[in-house]
């Protein structure tokens, strides 16, 4: 059963896609039959649209986060914010 991931997890899991989409461009464009290549970038393709919806996702958890002027947020969550993003 899947599990509700945070906003960082989310965006961690978007960055985990298109790295794994950019590696399945790569083999595409090596690929020497015309099925190969159509192969790879279709998976290729997938993976970059699973990882926009992830990014769609924590960016929607982070507009949560912020509507909510009340809730803290941890500072472990703001450190994962800044690390996920390259925010230092």
């Amino acid at each position: 059963m899947p599990r509700n991931l945070t906003g960082q997890e989310h965006a961690q899991e978007a960055l985990n896609h298109l790295a794994e989409a950019k590696s399945l461009a790569r083999k595409a464009d090596k690929s020497t039959t015309c099925e190969w290549k159509e192969a790879w970038s279709a998976q290729a393709s997938a993976c970059a649209q699973i990882a926009a919806a992830g990014l769609e996702a924590a960016r929607l958890a982070l507009e949560v986060a912020l509507a909510m002027p009340k809730m803290e947020l941890p500072t472990r969550d703001i450190k994962e914010w800044r690390d996920v993003t390259g925010a230092g």
